[in-house]
């Protein structure tokens, strides 16, 4: 049997007791047991035992299971049962899921930017894949994600940008063992604040200036979410207007200055300088030239994907509630 202690900043577990039933939650596609898990029985809070376990007090005909971001399911117990529960994830989570089982057992490390930044030579013999995460517009599947990787075994990078930075996702992913970093807009912000639509506006002046903006950026996002080690641009309208991006910014800089070590933007644009093989980077519902999938299955040995949460969010859940372009 295999148990993954998911550590989620949970509670003390709901322990089992005689005048109840008891359910064990495993996972449906990987059977990890679910352990430590914060849940919802008939409403009320409860928490996973370190083998999955939870008692359920019988005081209604049915027990309405809920797991965050598994499927709820409706059960009739009987006192003293003892029953094993294997929830399943909405469709396109169980896709994240197979997919990255999948690269699992073909031998990848799958590991987040940092991690692969402060191993890459140990790791230049070897089979990974950097996982990289931009939270442009969903935090909650941002959760989800977290909570799939962590499941079976992976690390990751998610990067926030301001209006998806909420101390609840930020807390839940660094709980779930993952990294964070800004998703950063500064030269975007800046250039819609002042109303600069034409590149010749962009001046030296300007771009030191926003230089600075992102510097104060970088040390406000680590009041808030602890220490960072690595950013990521984004891409918004008014750099697609300018045909400038925000990794202008950090382009031959010294990072250091800025307060972390590596701009994941930068790697895709140095994949045969860093060892990289390929990069991936899904886009809407669709990969940008090659899916990770396929990657896998061209025998890819050294590969960078950008997964943006938003595009695997749930139909079940309705639309992201946050929006900016």
């Amino acid at each position: 049997m295999l148990v993954v202690l998911l550590v989620r900043c949970a509670r003390a577990p709901t322990e089992p007791q005689s005048e109840t039933a008891t359910l064990s939650l495993t996972d449906e596609m990987s059977g990890v047991r679910l352990a430590n898990v914060e849940l919802r029985l008939n409403g009320r809070r409860a928490t996973t035992d370190s083998l999955g376990r939870v008692g359920v007090e019988l005081d209604s005909s049915s027990t309405l299971v809920e797991v965050f971001p598994y499927k709820p399911v409706a059960l009739a117990l009987r006192r003293g049962e003892q029953r094993e529960v294997r929830l399943v994830l909405p469709a396109s989570l169980r896709r994240y899921e197979r997919m990255l089982l999948t690269a699992k057992r073909q031998g990848y490390i799958l590991l987040g930017v940092y991690n692969w930044w402060t191993r890459r030579e140990e790791l230049a013999g070897s089979r990974f894949i950097i996982l990289r995460h931009d939270v442009d517009y969903d935090p909650e599947t941002a959760k989800a994600i977290a909570f799939v990787e962590q499941l079976v075994g992976a690390h990751s990078t998610f990067y926030f940008r301001w209006v998806t930075e909420t101390r609840e996702a930020v807390d839940f992913v660094k709980c779930a063992g993952h990294e964070v970093g800004l998703h950063y807009e500064t030269l975007a912000l800046y250039c819609e604040a002042h109303d600069i639509t034409r590149p010749e506006q962009v001046t030296d002046g300007v771009l030191a200036r926003c230089r600075t903006l992102l510097k104060q950026e970088i040390a406000r996002f680590e009041e808030a979410a602890g220490d960072i080690h690595s950013i990521a641009s984004h891409g918004a309208a008014r750099n697609r207007l300018l045909g400038i991006p925000n990794a202008v910014l950090t382009r031959g800089q010294n990072l250091e200055a800025f307060g972390v070590e590596v701009d994941a933007s930068m790697l895709e644009w140095h994949l045969n300088q860093e060892g990289i093989d390929i990069f991936t980077a899904d886009s809407g519902d669709r990969w940008t030239r090659v899916s990770l999938s396929q990657a896998l299955q061209k025998g890819f040995e050294r590969i960078y994907t950008l997964v943006h949460p938003c595009w695997w969010r749930p139909r079940m859940w309705g639309r992201f509630a946050v929006y900016r372009p």
